[in-house]
């Protein structure tokens, strides 16, 4: 049932928001600024209006009474007391399970800034270095506290492996998928990573779409367009595998996990090649910037390679002769894995350093 319900959630959200992508355009003002622009009918407004509220206000309710009925069974069979539960005694039981009603609030937190956006008819500016680095630390920042906050409360339960030898570091599966408030962190923090990252891609797809440079400019806008897709994948699949674990829907879970990374390499595969192997126009030489991104991304590349070939190895040895501190050392390469992934796609930072660049987003 929860698995019909989550697929029909999926197809509901998406069809109730096909309309946007419709209306929204990208404009490119004299290379200084870019403007996503959604102008919507009068009755395509209203609507708009109507679906955000009730996106809005719909998970937040389930949420809540979902997260109160929960309370209310656990403290009935704790006290085996029916209906006769005073309110003091009710509320005594919600205070102690209270983590249960964070994800409530974590809806209403991440649902107010976009719902304060719809219904502002303005165009609303942001910084382009200030927006990328946001992107790319909130990862890194859920990263590094989930894995400290299993170390320092749930070291034991999150190294055990099923043989049961010594460890000292976590998988980035257990620390953010079984424990409290690792799971809340990590999720929290990909919700509000998620749209940014969605936006940058799209943006770097016209700028790369722009390039007058470039020979063959067709066949290059078709290779991008490949790659690009393969990017919104990696995403796509990057929030599936961060909200349904392994402990939930398990082959969800493992199938996102590897089209994740099938889709991350060839990306960043189809990214580097064409960097390095697409002919130019032979009078328009490349510059120093353009030296230093396809080197930083050709690096990044690498080491991502390397430390996905090093983790297998060690993963192999782990369930093949179950020895000492390899699993750790499986989860430390897994740890570069991910930093190396967030440090490739970081490199567009060098690619867009213009001065005074903003996004802005105009609503009518």
């Amino acid at each position: 049932m929860s698995k019909i319900f989550t697929i029909v959630l999926l197809i509901f959200t998406i069809s109730t928001n096909i309309y946007d992508p419709i209306y929204r355009r990208l404009l490119d003002e004299d290379d200084k600024r870019i403007w996503p622009i959604a102008l919507y009918p009068s009755n395509l407004r209203l609507f708009n209006y109507i679906i955000h509220t009730f996106h809005f206000l719909a998970p937040f309710v389930i949420n809540l009474i979902s997260a109160i009925v929960l309370i209310t069974k656990r403290s009935r069979q704790k006290s085996n007391v029916h209906a006769s539960q005073t309110f003091i005694e009710t509320f005594k039981k919600i205070k102690e399970n209270s983590h249960l009603l964070t994800a409530p609030v974590v809806v209403v937190i991440l649902g107010i800034p976009r719902l304060i956006i719809v219904f502002l008819s303005k165009c609303i500016h942001i910084s382009m270095s200030q927006f990328l680095w946001f992107a790319y630390i909130v990862p890194c920042f859920a990263l590094f506290s989930c894995v400290s906050l299993s170390l320092m409360k749930d070291f034991e339960k999150s190294t055990r492996t099923h043989c049961n030898v010594t460890n000292f570091l976590p998988s980035i599966s257990a620390s953010i998928s079984e424990y409290e408030p690792q799971r809340f962190i990590w999720r929290l923090c990909f919700a509000l990573d998620s749209i940014p990252r969605y936006i940058i891609a799209y943006l770097q797809l016209n700028h790369l779409l722009n390039r007058h440079h470039i020979e063959y400019p067709e066949h290059f806008a078709l290779v991008q367009i490949a790659s690009s897709t393969f990017h919104f994948l990696e995403l796509t699949f990057l929030l599936l595998l961060t909200y349904v674990s392994s402990r939930e829907i398990k082959w969800i879970h493992e199938y996102s996990f590897i089209s994740f990374m099938i889709c991350s390499l060839a990306h960043m595969l189809l990214t580097v090649s064409t960097d390095y192997l697409w002919p130019r126009i032979m009078h328009i030489p490349l510059n120093e910037q353009e030296k230093s991104v396809r080197s930083k991304r050709l690096t990044w590349f690498t080491l991502n390679i390397v430390s996905i070939s090093i983790s297998f190895y060690f993963y192999y040895r782990h369930v093949t002769f179950c020895e000492p501190y390899i699993y750790s050392m499986f989860c430390l390469f897994e740890y570069i894995i991910v930093i190396t992934n967030i440090a490739y796609h970081s490199v567009i930072m060098n690619e867009w350093d213009r001065q005074g660049v903003q996004i802005q987003f105009l609503i009518k």
